[in-house]
């Protein structure tokens, strides 16, 4: 991953792994409309929530905010 930042690094991780906004949000336990807000930067993820995404994509929480 290239240095872009959070929003874009979600989008692009769930995308490879051909993921539906929908499949994660119910991979990581919250709502499909709060994968949207943060893949279009209106809202920001916790840390709890960074720490599940990162595990989900099997990548450090540093690789997922990079």
């Amino acid at each position: 991953m290239t240095e872009k930042g959070f929003a874009e690094n979600l989008k692009e991780l769930r995308k490879n792994k051909k993921e539906t906004q929908q499949q994660l949000a119910n991979a990581i336990g919250i709502s499909r409309s709060t994968i949207s807000k943060w893949e279009n930067n209106y809202r920001e993820a916790d840390y709890k929530t960074l720490k599940a995404i990162a595990l989900h994509y099997h990548i450090t929480i540093d690789q997922l905010l990079a």
